[in-house]
């Protein structure tokens, strides 16, 4: 891993009867105890597409009597809702994922929805955390269920990964037990190009906030598994070095949001 060594609490995996395999056969998902519970995180989230709408009637109006600096930081909250959506899930063990292209993705359960946590904490390794990033960025997805990881592990090489970008321009990790690799190298006018090795995919992403959409969700990931799974700060030292790099972030791009109307070229 280029430039990225982990330092801090990051579990080492490599045991043969490790939970999560990089090989996966054909068949299907076995559930053998499913959850009742209502999970649908995959789609468009219709309330919050009508929330967004609501605000950008209310920004015209309030931006019209109090002027373009308002009406400025109003469409970029707007427009930063509507840019990444990074959610973290954790995986119930009882349940044997077999195809990569048919996840139920019910046998997740967001890390935020802490009864859902709770009740099936005993379900949980909490040395590891398994479970996976959704991440996209409009409707374009980078991360999925079936990119499903360690994410103790995961979510502490992203941040390093940020700190490695902030010092060096680019960066390069494996992902812990999946079988894909992600660089980042920025370029100018404000963006990262990332690549993703397994899809052969390349995403134009705007720095600032890619960047701290990545920290917000491993800041949002570490505190809320902690109050869920009640682990009493176990993963502290990760949590706080995740916020330091989002203060870093924050600090480095203080001017504001980047403009959206060019792209740089290949």
């Amino acid at each position: 891993m280029k430039g990225l060594t982990p330092v801090l609490s990051v579990p080492a995996r490599g045991d043969a009867a490790s939970t999560t395999k990089s090989t996966v056969a054909p068949g299907s998902i076995d559930v053998r105890e499913h959850l009742n519970q209502e999970r649908s995180a995959l789609g468009r989230d219709t309330a919050k597409l009508i929330k967004i709408r609501s605000c950008s009637k209310w920004c015209q109006v309030y931006s019209r009597s109090y002027g373009r600096k308002r009406r400025s930081i109003l469409h970029t909250i707007i427009w930063r809702h509507r840019m990444f959506i990074c959610k973290s899930f954790l995986l119930d063990l009882r349940c044997t994922i077999l195809d990569l292209d048919n996840i139920d993705p019910t046998i997740f359960t967001e890390v935020t929805d802490i009864e859902g946590i709770r009740k099936i904490a005993q379900y949980v390794d909490k040395e590891y955390l398994e479970g996976a990033i959704l991440l996209r960025y409009y409707d374009d997805p980078i991360l999925s269920f079936s990119d499903w990881d360690p994410m103790v592990s995961l979510w502490i090489y992203f941040a390093m990964a940020v700190e490695e970008i902030l010092n060096t321009g680019e960066a390069h990790f494996c992902m812990p037990d999946h079988p894909g690799d992600l660089s980042f190298k920025e370029h100018p006018r404000g963006f990262i190009k990332l690549h993703t090795d397994w899809n052969d995919k390349r995403y134009w992403l705007p720095e600032k906030e890619f960047l701290t959409t990545l920290l917000q969700g491993a800041v949002e990931f570490y505190e809320a598994t902690d109050i869920a799974l009640r682990l009493q700060g176990k993963y502290l030292p990760e949590l706080n070095y995740c916020k330091e790099l989002l203060e870093k972030v924050q600090e480095r791009f203080k001017w504001g949001y980047h403009s959206y109307l060019s792209l740089p070229n290949e």
